[in-house]
C-alpha cells in the first residue's frame, strides 16, 4: 500500500500539470475515508477540481458493466469511476 501512495504522489507531482483533471463524488467519498488528517491533505490537493455528477445514467451504466462481466461484482466503485468518465465523455489526453 506504501508503495502505491508513493506512486500516486509522484504522478501528482510530476504529471497532474499535463492533464485537465474532475473528480466525481465517487472520489470524493473514497478519499475521505480513513485518517482524518490523511484525508483532510486529499481533499485539499482536489480543492477546486470540476466536480462530475454521478447520475442515473452513469449507475445503469456501472451495473451493466458489472452484470455483464466487463468487471467483477467486487468492482462497483471501479465501474462507476468508469460510467462517470464514460457518461461524460472524459478523454484520456495530455494537454
Amino acid at each position: 500500500m506504501a508503495a502505491n501512495q508513493h506512486a500516486t504522489r509522484s504522478w501528482w507531482d510530476r504529471e497532474r500539470q499535463h492533464f485537465s483533471l474532475y473528480v466525481s463524488q465517487v472520489v470524493l467519498s473514497e478519499i475521505d475515508s480513513g485518517d482524518r488528517d490523511a484525508a483532510a491533505r486529499r481533499m485539499q490537493v482536489l480543492d477546486g477540481l470540476p466536480l462530475l455528477d454521478v447520475n442515473d445514467a452513469a449507475r445503469e451504466l456501472a451495473e451493466r458493466l458489472v452484470a455483464e462481466h466487463a468487471l467483477p461484482a467486487t468492482a462497483q466503485d471501479d465501474a462507476l469511476h468508469i460510467a462517470v468518465a464514460a457518461v461524460h465523455g472524459m478523454q484520456y489526453l495530455l494537454t
